[in-house]
């Protein structure tokens, strides 16, 4: 029963992952807005490093 719970658990966290990706991707992004929690910080940290190391040249 413990283990069935760890599966389902587990495909659960895939797809809501999945769907906040595509949510990301195709609404957030092209307005230039940012998800609240460690995906949006991730995606504010990529942004900020590339303008100062690269150059904007492959963002």
């Amino acid at each position: 029963m413990k283990k069935m719970s760890i599966i389902k658990n587990l495909i659960m966290l895939t797809v809501a992952g999945t769907v906040n990706a595509f949510a990301v991707t195709v609404f957030l992004s092209p307005v230039k807005l940012y998800d609240s929690g460690i995906s949006g910080t991730s995606i504010f940290d990529n942004n900020i490093r590339c303008r100062t190391q690269c150059g904007r040249l492959y963002c």
